[in-house]
């Protein structure tokens, strides 16, 4: 394993509640290393954020329409189940193997080249197109984020040994900025899908009738005979269209990270090519990711990792498709779902400064119950077009939690892990994958009703876990700051 080192011991703010910092010393700084000011890495925070933004409105517009776009033989939800799978066992141990080769930096812009071509194969989605696409953008999602969340972690440990903070605090606050600019891509997304698809919408359509709205929300099954309009597929024109938009923005969103995004000072990384074989260090790799989990509280973040996967794929896939496509079509989704990304950049943001008047804890506990009301709102509601406010709430609602989960969860795997970024969220990645690899493996098999009860269940037991890691690390500060006071008052004696 190649540690992260923090720079110099500090003394932390105590967070009001939470998890304990973990600080390490240092040596005497590089002149490389004097350069990185506070400004230098608040610059490259925005920079990379600004760059997953243009990406992301690109490659997160396309997937968030392939259970509605490719419905011929599953082949949308199939293919997106191939992309996580291939992810899951790539999360063990191609990020670090690049990332030793290439840096965090120049892993981050190779691995974007593999998402441009599989927004190019939607432009032509045949089988074969699409699976080579696929297990592409599978490789290269891994590599992604791996390099990105393991960049943060070191640069949210020089930021906070810098200002005299806790890890925890800068931590959140990073991935807090990250998420609230990563998710207005929807925004962004929204206003070119629902230009674009607006042109495909089919000539003189009346909207679903009465029996087709009734096998839409928990009704919706794989096997209903629907012959809703609504869920046709918009013309090659206007696909190529919005294919090749996506294309070159995302080609801009590269270009612009290759020349400003700055690599990381080679002692912070201690990243050098491996000089024995490559099989023996993918062997080496994948023992470090495997190794990760000997820790009790990686064990335990296991199942609310899983959810984060479950989650995004039920409320972007699913309730796309049942709610939104199945009674207002699929030129509607992105505009819909528009508000959901405002409110889920607002959360990230303001709870990744909250966090450090309050701890994690309340963080976490304040989005379970609304994620309790949002699955029961969906047991009991019957969608109808005319109801489209109720239609707009939940993917609103969806965005609260999601920027709770996708922000914390992040901060606390750099906490709980800070030497060991790269294996650490090489397991969150590779658990993150299995919820997204579960959720579309069972779309085309089962009833909505069915995959809203099975996401539930395990939102539960997730959450159960979770409290039990919590309590337990903030446990153990309560016991870090009564030592340090006892000995405080030793000396004074």
């Amino acid at each position: 394993m190649h540690d992260v080192d923090a720079p110099g011991p500090v003394q932390p703010k105590e967070p009001a509640s939470g998890i304990a910092s973990r600080d390490h010393g240092q040596g005497e700084q590089t002149e490389e290393e004097e350069v990185w000011t506070e400004r230098r890495i608040l610059k490259n925070l925005l920079l990379i954020s600004f760059t997953f933004f243009i990406l992301f409105t690109c490659y997160g517009g396309l997937s968030s329409l392939q259970s509605s776009l490719h419905i011929q033989e599953g082949m949308g939800v199939i293919n997106q189940s191939i992309l996580y799978g291939v992810l899951a066992f790539s999360c063990l141990s191609l990020p670090k193997l690049v990332i030793n080769y290439l840096g965090h930096k120049w892993s981050l812009i190779v691995s974007m080249i593999g998402y441009i071509l599989w927004m190019a194969a939607n432009g032509y989605a045949v089988w074969a197109t699409m699976v080579i696409a696929s297990i592409l953008v599978g490789l290269s999602a891994s590599v992604l984020w791996t390099s990105q969340c393991a960049y943060f972690a070191i640069i949210a440990q020089k930021y906070a040994a810098l200002r005299g903070e806790s890890a925890e605090t800068v931590n959140a606050r990073f991935f807090g900025i990250f998420f609230a600019i990563f998710r207005l891509n929807g925004v962004a997304s929204a206003v070119i899908q629902t230009t674009v698809l607006h042109q495909g919408q089919p000539e003189n359509h009346t909207g679903p009738s009465d029996e087709e709205i009734a096998q839409c929300g928990l009704n919706d099954c794989p096997w209903n005979n629907m012959t809703n309009d609504n869920f046709e597929s918009p013309p090659s024109h206007v696909l190529w269209t919005l294919v090749g938009i996506y294309i070159g923005v995302s080609i801009v969103g590269l270009i612009m990270a290759a020349i400003w995004v700055d690599p990381l000072p080679k002692s912070w990384t201690q990243t050098k090519k491996p000089s024995v074989g490559l099989k023996k260090e993918l062997r080496q790799l994948l023992s470090a990711v495997v190794l990760n989990l000997r820790h009790l509280n990686q064990l335990l973040l296991i199942p609310i990792t899983i959810y984060s996967g479950l989650e995004q794929t039920f409320y972007g896939s699913e309730y796309s498709r049942s709610y939104i496509t199945c009674n207002l079509g699929m030129w509607m989704v992105s505009l819909i779902t528009l508000p959901s990304s405002v409110v889920n950049a607002l959360t990230a943001f303001s709870m990744g400064r909250l966090v450090k008047h309050t701890g994690v804890i309340p963080i976490f506990i304040a989005g379970m119950p609304v994620d309790v009301a949002m699955q029961l709102m969906l047991f009991l509601w019957k969608p109808h077009p005319d109801e489209i406010f109720l239609i707009i709430l939940i993917p609103m609602l969806q965005g609260f939690t999601d920027g709770i989960w996708q922000t914390q969860i992040n901060a606390l795997y750099s906490c709980l892990f800070p030497t060991e970024s790269e294996a650490a969220f090489g397991n969150y990645r590779l658990w993150e994958s299995v919820g997204f690899i579960a959720a579309y493996a069972w779309s085309s098999h089962l009833c909505f009703s069915v995959k809203l009860l099975l996401t539930t269940v395990w939102f539960y037991f997730g959450s159960a876990l979770l409290l039990v890691v919590l309590v337990k690390e903030r446990n153990k500060t309560n016991v870090r700051i009564t030592s340090l006071e006892l000995e405080v008052e030793t000396t004074k004696m």
